[in-house]
């Protein structure tokens, strides 16, 4: 009787407030709370069901565990707990929050046994564990005392034992978990996928003469892998530059570098210093790729 007048009162709310200046409404139902939160029957047999049932005053938004996320301010719910389970309802409006608990006793069935059943994962692997790319691994498991079993990586659920070949792109960690009404229990395995050992870079080797009197700087020998897109040229005292390349047929404007990544550098190429400070200047070439000096020339000017 208690509940239904309760729920009366819990719709008629919003139309007692016009009038509040008339009816007299209790205090305990117009303030924010958890007026009541229970399970009916509290004590169940395992795959039997419960009634949730609760009535909040005033929350702007009421939530429940264990899967069942947002509800109304009153109402119920069927659930079907296999172990014993609290539920909490949690209540909130603009300035606090509120939770109630209640928790569902779940007895064994008269069917099952006095002892749960214990999972075993006698054998998760691959075969190989290291694979190229592109190549296949055989994966293959073997469970007892497990209701299900699953792999994750879009394998999905499987048999206790059996095999599955996949193809990973990169270096995987699969999981396999095995559970049954009691317990669960997980094993992992890692493919990985083969690489190539990466060549670490080498500084490359460049050679160069100085001539004071036509203000430059000559390529004499340099290996074939340098550009001059990878150089960093410096001057010190500042002094303003110019690559003159393709045997030094070609030049480009000053304290600038080809367009075209692929110039490289070869005899004859040179580095004009066309003008700014006069007397010694240190001219030093950089190699990008690795940061490293390929060497610095002081030049007269």
């Amino acid at each position: 009787m208690e509940k239904k007048f309760v729920a009366s009162v819990v719709c008629m709310l919003s139309f007692v407030s016009l009038f509040s200046g008339c009816v007299n409404v209790p205090k305990e139902l117009t303030q924010f709370s958890i007026y009541s939160f229970e399970g009916e029957p509290g004590a169940i047999k395992r795959g039997e069901s419960t009634n949730l049932s609760w009535v909040v005053i005033s929350a702007t938004t009421v939530s429940i565990n264990n899967g069942i996320g947002t509800v109304a301010l009153s109402g119920h719910r069927i659930v079907f707990p296999t172990q014993n389970t609290t539920y909490i309802l949690t209540a909130s409006n603009a300035t606090m929050t509120k939770s109630a608990s209640v928790t569902i006793i779940v007895n064994k069935a008269s069917n099952e046994s006095e002892e749960p059943t214990e999972i075993s994962i006698a054998s998760f692997e691959s075969t190989p564990s290291i694979i190229d790319m592109g190549a296949s691994a055989n994966l293959s498991w073997v469970v007892t005392g497990a209701t299900s079993v699953s792999i994750d990586h879009g394998i999905g659920s499987v048999a206790l034992s059996g095999h599955r070949i996949v193809l990973p792109t990169v270096t995987t960690t699969y999981t396999l978990t095995a559970s049954n009404a009691f317990t669960s229990k997980q094993a992992s395995v890692m493919i990985q996928i083969r690489t190539e050992p990466s060549l670490p870079q080498v500084t490359p080797n460049i050679a160069c003469t100085t001539d004071s009197i036509l203000d430059k700087i000559t390529i004499i020998t340099a290996d074939v892998d340098i550009r001059w897109d990878d150089i960093t040229i410096t001057t010190n005292p500042t002094n303003t530059w110019r690559i003159y390349y393709n045997g030094g047929s070609t030049a480009l404007p000053e304290n600038s570098y080809p367009n075209n990544a692929a110039v490289v550098v070869t005899a004859g190429d040179y580095i004009f210093l066309s003008g700014g400070s006069v007397g010694n200047v240190l001219v030093t070439l950089r190699y990008e790729p690795t940061n490293s000096l390929l060497g610095s020339w002081t030049i007269n000017v």
